[in-house]
């Protein structure tokens, strides 16, 4: 259920969200990973590798990652179902909103300085 973004390539390609965030080297696991944080709100390691389709261990990286990043926070708690407490994630929404500005200015922000300043 991905949403098409209309982009004007070489080839007239329409290119999804996740063909982007691999072309700007992010990992698509890391934008599945997100999604299903925001679908269900919080999720702990096991919940995410069963909707990512990825084992744990190959999650932790990616995990790691972006809760350096700010765009996930973790806290540990107990789990309906588990007798020890889990490591559970949940989206950071305004980091999300800050790193995604950060890539625009990364991008566009500075050549607009440039032709403002031409």
């Amino acid at each position: 259920m991905e949403a098409l973004i209309a982009s004007r390539t070489a080839g007239d390609a329409v290119q999804t969200p996740a063909m982007i965030a691999v072309a700007l080297g992010v990992p698509a696991v890391r934008l599945e990973l997100l999604r299903a944080l925001v679908t269900r709100g919080q999720a702990t390691v096991s919940q995410l590798a069963r909707a990512v389709g990825c084992t744990r261990n190959g999650l932790r990286p990616h995990l790691d990652a972006l809760e350096e990043l700010g765009a996930l926070r973790s806290e540990t708690a107990r789990v309906p179902g588990s007798f020890r407490p889990s490591r559970v994630y949940r989206v950071d929404t305004a980091r999300i909103e800050d790193v995604a500005w950060s890539v625009y200015d990364a991008v566009i922000g500075e050549r607009a300085a440039i032709e403002e300043g031409a």
